[in-house]
């Protein structure tokens, strides 16, 4: 259950900062750290958790660009 819970926390964050990037310290980073913190304290295997936890990070700035480019 903790695990399910962190994950969709971290996606949530995700969205959410993607979506509003000027905002992003006050409506996406909670959600996403909380997320984290609870994938953390989870049983699930360590290669998942960086996963998880890593691979928002690296995909905020080419989904952002994306989004803005067709949509702006």
């Amino acid at each position: 259950m903790k695990n399910k819970t962190g994950k969709y926390l971290i996606i949530i964050g995700f969205v959410l900062s993607v979506l509003s990037p000027f905002h992003i310290l006050v409506i996406g980073v909670p959600p996403y750290l909380v997320g984290c913190m609870v994938l953390l304290k989870s049983d699930e295997n360590e290669n998942s958790k960086a996963l998880w936890i890593l691979s928002p990070v690296f995909l905020w700035l080419p989904v952002m660009s994306i989004l803005y480019y067709y949509f702006d």
